[in-house]
């Protein structure tokens, strides 16, 4: 065993041999001139939450801050369609 081997395994850490490279190969995939692989996420995770009421408020804020000054409203208008186009 390699000595960073020891020092992974004495803090907590086991490192599971080659399971990301079998796991890659047998969900890489060719697809529109490219090659696509999937994630590699860990099994038994809860996924991550939706941030849409927050996100949500955050920009009514936002609107309600900029509604007060029109010019700065238009600029970031002007610049949102911008990164549209």
């Amino acid at each position: 065993m390699a000595f960073w081997e020891l020092e992974l395994e004495s803090i907590g850490i086991k490192q599971e041999e080659n399971s990301f490279l079998e796991t890659s190969k047998e969900t890489i995939t060719f697809t529109n001139q490219r090659y696509e692989v999937g994630l590699p996420w860990k099994e038994g995770q809860d996924p991550l939450p939706d941030n849409r009421n927050l996100n949500q408020r955050r920009l009514q804020s936002l609107l309600k801050g900029l509604s007060q000054k029109p010019e700065q409203l238009d600029e970031y208008d002007r610049m949102i369609k911008d990164q549209l186009d």
